[in-house]
């Protein structure tokens, strides 16, 4: 899985010709200090570095590269069933 994410972020990276910054949620972005450790590791040719102390808060909306990276890397809480939740009263009241 983390081989693909960075496989994925790097292809991204070039087709697009570069990134102000990348952004990871859900459960491994936000959960998994081990995963998204791994990920910005991998992606240490783009210039980004890991910082160790941040990746070990969870939950929390929060800045995961170093301040001297290249691309900032930000972890990004989501809620799922709010955003359902909303929508489907939206449909409802209509």
């Amino acid at each position: 899985m983390v081989y693909r994410i960075i496989k994925y972020i790097g292809a991204y990276h070039v087709a697009i010709g570069g990134a102000d910054a990348i952004a990871l949620t859900a459960g491994a972005g936000e959960n998994n200090f081990v995963v998204r450790g791994r990920i910005v590791e991998g992606l240490s040719a783009l210039g980004i570095k890991l910082n160790e102390a941040a990746n070990t808060v969870r939950g929390e909306e929060l800045l995961l590269s170093t301040p001297d990276s290249t691309i900032p890397v930000w972890v990004v809480p989501t809620n799922e069933e709010l955003r359902i939740a909303r929508e489907t009263a939206a449909v409802v009241e209509k």
